[in-house]
C-alpha cells in the first residue's frame, strides 16, 4: 500500500474493498453500544453475578444475536401453556445448571402439552424453574458462550461448540 493507495487484484477484489469501506462507514455512523460486559446495576468491583440461560439469551438478544423464542416457567402447567403459545415442537431445559445435558436437564422435540408436562416432571429435581423454547430446526451450529472477568487479565469470552 504505497501512498495510501491499495492495489487490488481485479474487479471482484475492488468491489469487495468498496463494500468493506461502506460497512466501516456504517459502523462508525451508529451510536456506540453500551459496554457488553456491564450488567445493569452492577459495579465492576461488585459481587460475581451468574446469569442463567434465559437471562443470558435476553442479554444477547439486546445486541441483535438471534436466540430462540422462550418463556421461563415454574410448573408443568405453566410449561404446557407456554409451549402452546410458542408453538410445537419445543425444548424444555432446567435453569440454574450450567451443563444441563450432563445432568439430564434437557428434553427436545416435545410435540404436545402432555410431553411437555412429563418432561418437566422428569427434570423437576434439578431446578425450580425451566426454560421452554421453540425448537430450532435445521441448525447450522450451536454454541456455548461464557463471559467472565479475571482480576489480573480482565474480561474474557469463551465460545465453544454447544
Amino acid at each position: 500500500m504505497k501512498d495510501g493507495i491499495a492495489s487490488l487484484g481485479g474487479i471482484d477484489d475492488g468491489i469487495a474493498g468498496i463494500q468493506a469501506a461502506v460497512d466501516v462507514g456504517d459502523a462508525w455512523s451508529r451510536p456506540p453500544s453500551p459496554p457488553l460486559l456491564a450488567v445493569s446495576g452492577q459495579r465492576e468491583e461488585g459481587p460475581v453475578q451468574v446469569l442463567d440461560e434465559a437471562e443470558s439469551k435476553d442479554y444477547l438478544a439486546r445486541y441483535g444475536v438471534p436466540v430462540p423464542s422462550g418463556r421461563v416457567v415454574r410448573s408443568a402447567a405453566e410449561a404446557a401453556a407456554a409451549a402452546g403459545e410458542l408453538g410445537y415442537p419445543v425444548v424444555v431445559k432446567t435453569l440454574g445448571v450450567a451443563h444441563k445435558t450432563e445432568v439430564g436437564g434437557v428434553r427436545v422435540g416435545l410435540g404436545d402439552a402432555d410431553e411437555v408436562s412429563a418432561a418437566v416432571a422428569e427434570i423437576s429435581g434439578l431446578s425450580e424453574s425451566y426454560l421452554i423454547e421453540r425448537m430450532v430446526e435445521d441448525v447450522v451450529a450451536e454454541f456455548i458462550v461464557g463471559v467472565a472477568r479475571d482480576e489480573q487479565f480482565g474480561p474474557y469470552l469463551l465460545v465453544g461448540g454447544g
